[in-house]
């Protein structure tokens, strides 16, 4: 569950028009990771370093003696996918009984369906970005802008309070030794927060977390290492940082050595100028953005419409109506990724939101919302001409 590779691969197997079976997509993950292969002669120095990284795990024990005597033996795709140098980590092959891991963290990721695993639009995006399923590891600059808005998405006021707690240091690593501490006192300040809406699915969260508390305060306490939720809860989410270019590792086969980016780095002074993660979302594109360029301050129904073209087909369902979120996800991303000066003006979610809005009210408007029995607006489409 550690690597955003994993998921789009566990999409790739859904579709949007059909049901799968669970058990069917883990079965193909399986499949495709731990099918056999020859490790090539170009490839077998930098194989030999990610075993000798890998001491404690009995699984890599067999290889490793096999490299060391000289001898060639077949290994599991995905180890030699991870040996791979370019990549940021090494960290996050599947083994014995996770393989449903990766469809579980499309799931949370909102990529498919829980309920039937149909594929959404965001796995639709997710799947459209050059993304490659022959190795799914390699993440592009629009896999890692995608990945920062879904992990945002679920997660925004837990990261924001993560990044909040991370000191003003530029040489600061989280470590094996300082995580723990890290995530009691992101823990800590979530639940002291208060720009977090007190509604019933935040209650519910927020009583989950006081139970996480008080077990991990509770083990470092008693030194118990039974299932530590920096295990499961943490260590996974600082893989999909480092996927989502918001950290880096300075140790890429460990779980050490963790540091912000020049991207991270901005995203935390904004953390520490606001009261929750909304912030992050908000300005998410200029977080990104080295060049500090100008805001737009509004968008043009025109100039959305003009890039829409170019999403719809991912981004309709049968019937038109295109997800508000993920359809200003991707054209924010569009024209971050596509813009050929530096003074063209950012766009941001909620600027493509707005004139979404503003354009539904207009006399003549082209653009109908659908709106569900709260009164949230979730969705539009643009109206027969």
């Amino acid at each position: 569950m550690m690597r955003y590779g994993v998921a789009v691969l566990a999409t790739s197997y859904t579709h949007h028009g059909r049901s799968s079976f669970a058990e069917d997509v883990a079965k193909e993950v399986k499949a495709f990771l731990t099918r056999k292969t020859e490790v090539p002669n170009e490839h077998v120095g930098a194989f030999r370093e990610y075993l000798l990284k890998k001491p404690g795990s009995p699984r890599y024990s067999p290889w490793r003696r096999a490299f060391q005597n000289g001898q060639s033996v077949p290994v599991e795709h995905q180890d030699l996918l991870l040996s791979d140098q370019r990549l940021p980590s090494s960290v996050g092959a599947l083994t014995q009984d996770y393989f449903d891991d990766a469809l579980g963290l499309a799931h949370t990721l909102k990529l498919v369906d829980k309920r039937q695993n149909l594929l959404l639009a965001r796995g639709r995006l997710s799947l459209s970005t050059g993304w490659v399923k022959d190795d799914p590891f390699v993440i592009g600059d629009r896999d890692a802008l995608f990945l920062g808005l879904w992990l945002l998405d679920v997660d925004c006021d837990w990261v924001w309070a993560f990044l909040s707690q991370l000191p003003d240091d530029l040489d600061f690593e989280i470590s094996v030794g300082n995580r723990v501490q890290l995530l009691l006192e992101s823990w800590r300040y979530l639940l002291t927060a208060r720009g977090v809406r007190p509604d019933q699915a935040t209650a519910m969260v927020r009583t989950r977390l006081n139970e996480l508390l008080k077990i991990t305060e509770r083990n470092v306490r008693d030194k118990l290492n039974l299932g530590q939720p920096w295990s499961w809860f943490l260590v996974p989410r600082l893989e999909l940082l480092v996927d989502a270019g918001i950290l880096s590792k300075r140790e890429r086969h460990g779980l050490s050595g963790y540091a912000l980016t020049a991207v991270g780095q901005r995203m935390r002074s904004l953390c520490l100028a606001s009261e929750d993660g909304g912030a992050l979302i908000a300005h998410y594109f200029s977080c990104h953005d080295s060049q500090n360029r100008q805001i737009a301050d509004e968008i043009k129904w025109e100039a959305i419409r003009e890039r829409l073209e170019a999403e719809t087909g991912t981004l309709a369902t049968s019937v038109g109506y295109m997800p508000i979120f993920e359809t200003a996800s991707a054209l924010c991303v569009a024209q971050f990724t596509e813009r050929t000066d530096t003074s063209t003006p950012l766009w941001e979610i909620e600027g493509v939101r707005a004139s979404l809005l503003v354009e539904s009210k207009a006399p003549e408007s082209k653009v109908r919302l659908g709106i569900d029995r709260q009164g949230h607006v979730y969705a539009f489409r643009i109206k027969d001409e």
